[in-house]
């Protein structure tokens, strides 16, 4: 893989870990996989290797989309645990218990 094509396909790849954190871990760590996804790229992806300084525009903006898409997929998204909640509280307000019916009652 030519070293332009894995500057286009890392962050891809990053994005949908930070998804499939956020479906098993929760938002919490999202965020946290997601800013640090962004600091890892900075450091060993764009030159000079190794700090913090990113030369070249567009890698920098490369490196804030990265960050933003990671934190903006995470808030738009629902953790399962957060859907999980939200139907057994709905089920609680109406007097149901999962698996029976309203009308069984």
């Amino acid at each position: 893989m030519a070293e332009d094509e894995l500057k286009l396909a890392a962050p891809l790849i990053c994005i949908l870990a930070v998804l499939v954190t956020l479906e098993l871990w929760g938002r919490l760590a999202a965020i946290s996989g997601a800013v640090a996804a962004s600091v890892i790229f900075d450091l060993l992806l764009f030159p000079p290797f190794g700090s913090i300084r990113v030369n070249a525009v567009e890698e920098q903006l490369a490196l804030v989309v990265l960050l933003w898409a990671g934190l903006a997929l995470t808030a738009l998204g629902v953790p399962k645990d957060a859907e999980q909640q939200t139907i057994s509280e709905k089920l609680s307000s109406q007097n149901v218990r999962p698996g029976k019916s309203k009308d069984a009652d």
